[in-house]
């Protein structure tokens, strides 16, 4: 079982990379031509610095008020106690962010940035708003504990602040949330893999292994500095 486990990540891995060759290879030869659609950003993307350093060109920004969600920093990184933006369903709560418009070509590299396709750290979500259909990442793992890093969370307050929008409840949020002002060095056990359901040392400590291998490979293979991975707060 642990060796079919082994071999299925090392699929998706070459099949992760290999089809960012492909859609960067394709986007340069066709351009963005083809169908558009609307991604809602909330987390590092409403910072155009990363956007430039993931090669996305919007062809529109809006600011976007997504109703009924709220903005929690849930989603573990690759460092124990530290995480990155997510979104809850909570009535009546409110999350800024950027409605951006871009190509189908961008829109799976964005899916590949955010190891939505092939692994499973995000879910792609679809939905309708203001009569709007756009799409938004959510994290498959969720965590109370953690904390982003100051250099992350300022990506979002700056655009929030930047937007001249006002909501209350989201603003106390970001701007009073607490932060790591140092990424920590201590590694999270489980970031790529998830733990074993069952318990033996045997398989646990097989899973630990592969997940340092993967780790390894998607910092060498992923086409910037992953936050945690080579404790840069680059995300």
């Amino acid at each position: 079982m642990a060796k079919i486990g082994k071999e299925k990540r090392m699929l998706q891995l070459l099949l992760w990379k290999s089809t960012f060759i492909s859609v960067n290879f394709f986007q340069k030869l066709f351009g963005n031509r083809g169908p558009r659609v609307f991604h809602f950003a909330y987390g590092a993307n409403v910072d155009p610095k990363t956007l430039q350093v993931r090669g996305v060109k919007p062809f529109s920004t809006e600011i976007w008020i997504l109703d009924d969600y709220q903005l929690c920093f849930s989603h573990p990184g690759p460092f124990a106690g530290q995480g990155f933006a997510d979104i809850i369903y909570n009535k009546g709560h409110q999350t800024f962010g950027y409605l951006y418009e871009i190509s189908m070509w961008d829109r799976i590299r964005l899916h590949l940035f955010e190891l939505a396709l092939f692994f499973d750290r995000h879910r792609i979500c679809w939905i309708t708003q203001h009569q709007k259909k756009f799409y938004f990442y959510k994290g498959t793992d969720f965590d109370q504990t953690v904390l982003p890093t100051c250099a992350y969370l300022k990506k979002i307050t700056t655009a929030y602040q930047r937007s001249s929008i006002s909501i209350e409840e989201y603003e106390r949020n970001i701007l009073n949330h607490a932060c790591l002002l140092e990424m920590p060095r201590q590694r999270r056990t489980f970031h790529f893999c998830h733990p074993p359901r069952f318990k033996s040392k045997v398989y646990y400590q097989i899973k630990l292994y592969y997940e340092k291998l993967i780790s390894k490979m998607m910092m060498k293979l992923y086409p910037h500095p992953i936050a945690g991975l080579k404790n840069k707060s680059t995300e």
